[in-house]
């Protein structure tokens, strides 16, 4: 869905069911909620990393 609006220059695309009934639309801000949410962890980890680093080398 992505490259569909960056390669037609759109924000939104419909959702159509097989029927052709418009069941909803994606837009940029629900592939962000999307992705932060399954990507998450990934960050909060490295930043937690980060932070334990720091506090050593301040520690030590």
């Amino acid at each position: 869905v992505s490259n569909l609006l960056l390669e037609n220059n759109i924000s939104c695309i419909p959702v159509v069911s097989p029927e052709g009934v418009i069941e909803g639309i994606v837009s940029w801000r629900e592939i962000m909620k999307f992705y932060l949410k399954e990507h998450k962890n990934i960050y909060l980890e490295k930043h937690q990393e980060d932070m334990k680093k720091r506090n050593g080398i301040r520690s030590g």
